[in-house]
């Protein structure tokens, strides 16, 4: 797959984004859906990118509120 610098510095920027709050995952599917109709790889990658990063963090606080807090100390204790 063919990038130009502007769609790989777009990708490198867009990839690293984080989400914290619910209405901006709301808002990162309306992106998506609309990547997705103009067919755009680069801005498609970066943006499933994210919201596996999203959707990996909230597993793993959902998994560390059923444990008690264990994954959370141990996490704390190796920094």
């Amino acid at each position: 797959m063919k990038r130009g610098k502007a769609g790989l510095l777009t990708y490198c920027k867009g990839a690293k984004l984080n989400l914290y709050e619910e209405y901006v995952g709301a808002y990162l599917d309306e992106n998506l859906v609309a990547a997705q109709e103009s067919q755009d790889k680069v801005l498609i990658r970066a943006l499933t990118q994210i919201q596996r990063r999203s959707q990996r963090r909230q597993l793993f606080h959902l998994l560390d509120n059923m444990m008690g807090g264990i994954l959370s100390k141990a996490k704390k204790r190796v920094r």
